[in-house]
């Protein structure tokens, strides 16, 4: 920044260090720059993140949520979202699912290599502290957040031309049995030899009918946080304009919704297969929690998953450093400060699905 003082990237960066609150003189250089003209729209999206939280630390409410608000509408300029598109596409994902379960059943093929666990959900739900805990044990690797079930369903689309997720029920037996031999060639490429291997990305809940199809052997961790602290949290990060239900509080709370009927669809599915984790619960009571987990694996428990924050694991979320430290309590029911902002979120969620 002293080299570069419009660096708005390096000015939200900065906000978010965790435990440093912005001085007033760099809270004037920020509003300067804000007011000033020839911004990008990439950065002035970015400061205006930096500035909702320098006023938010500062416990001034409505002027953070006016720059919070501003930063969502320039990312939702770009990035529109579509009801109709997420509720499409949530629903080939089931009934593609279904043609599959019906025609092959449960797959009895198996690939060599570690066991593949997927830690799933809504972002910023959870997932991260749930890898780290298991990425404790001596037989459990993390391997964070990859493309690696994305990639596995291109490589479905591939084999007959069709999009995900209209390809998976087109699938025949030996094409889902290269599906899965794919994704255990990714995580071989890593050179894994642990017992089991975490896939933790949260957005692979649009992909447990195919990876459960082709790896008859993976298990699936569900993480569950309370809805509008998770939607919150989403809306307050500038995450990536692909990802178009974060940019609005209806559109947060369709898609949430949406998220919702497709998890209780996988459920009923695919019995005995996915265990649903709730990050409050985990705050309360992590060795009650990872216990849970553990005995879902089928493993015996170890002290030091109960001390995950000292591993040195490379994290690359936004919750990166709430892992390096002990349990984090503090997000828990934190939307209540935008309660009244928060009311088009709150209205969209209560709505039937």
């Amino acid at each position: 920044l002293k080299s570069a003082p419009a660096y708005a990237s390096a000015w939200y960066q900065l906000a978010q260090l965790k435990g440093r609150v912005c001085s007033d003189d760099e809270l004037a250089a920020m509003e300067s720059l804000w007011s000033g003209e020839g911004l990008l729209r990439e950065d002035r999206k970015l400061l205006a993140f930096a500035l909702f939280r320098v006023y938010d630390q500062r416990g001034d409410t409505a002027r953070a949520w006016e720059f919070l608000d501003e930063g969502n509408r320039i990312k939702a300029a770009a990035a529109p979202y579509s009801d109709t598109e997420t509720l499409e596409m949530m629903q080939r994902c089931a009934s593609g699912a279904v043609a599959l379960r019906t025609r092959f059943g449960h797959p009895d093929f198996s690939y060599p290599g570690p066991r593949p666990v997927f830690v799933l959900g809504m972002p910023r739900s959870g997932t991260t502290l749930t890898e780290q805990v298991l990425a404790g044990h001596s037989q459990v690797q993390g391997l964070g957040e990859v493309s690696f079930a994305f990639d596995s369903a291109r490589k479905a689309s591939g084999l007959v031309s069709k999009q995900f997720p209209a390809c998976v029920e087109e699938l025949s037996a030996q094409q889902l049995r290269e599906v899965g031999a794919h994704y255990m060639g990714r995580i071989q490429a890593q050179g894994e030899t642990s017992r089991f291997v975490v896939d933790k990305t949260p957005l692979n809940f649009q992909y447990i009918g195919l990876l459960a199809q082709a790896l008859p052997e993976a298990l699936f961790i569900h993480c569950r946080r309370d809805p509008v602290d998770t939607c919150y949290s989403i809306h307050r990060i500038p995450f990536d304009e692909r990802q178009t239900y974060a940019h609005s509080l209806e559109s947060l709370g369709h898609y949430y919704r949406q998220y919702q009927r497709l998890m209780r669809h996988w459920h009923d599915l695919f019995p005995g297969r996915i265990l649903d984790v709730d990050y409050e619960e985990t705050v309360a009571d992590l060795e009650k929690q990872a216990r849970g987990m553990l005995d879902f694996l089928g493993l015996d428990f170890e002290p030091a998953v109960l001390e995950y924050y000292k591993a040195g694991n490379l994290v690359r979320t936004p919750s990166a450093s709430q892992v390096r430290e002990p349990i984090y309590r503090d997000s828990v029911q934190g939307w209540k400060r935008y309660e009244s902002q928060l009311q088009p979120l709150i209205d969209a969620l209560a709505t039937s699905s």
